[in-house]
């Protein structure tokens, strides 16, 4: 990643297959995000101004799940 980009990837597996994936990228150098989502026979592209918490974006497209930091 380029200076000033932040990237954050959400993997779901079950019986350790994978299922979706999701990207968080935030470039704070024009203050935009672009999220991209593969899963469920479907990939969903969004773009926007500013940034998101990554709970925020996680809960959007898994919102049965409770999130934390892995480590």
């Amino acid at each position: 990643m380029r200076d000033g980009t932040d990237k954050t990837i959400w993997n779901y597996s079950e019986d350790g297959e994978l299922k979706e994936t999701l990207e968080y990228i935030f470039d704070e150098n024009d203050n935009t995000s672009h999220i991209i989502y593969q899963g469920k026979g479907r990939t969903e592209e969004e773009g926007f101004e500013g940034k998101k918490d990554y709970d925020e974006v996680g809960k959007k497209y898994f919102p049965e799940f409770d999130f934390y930091w892995k480590g």
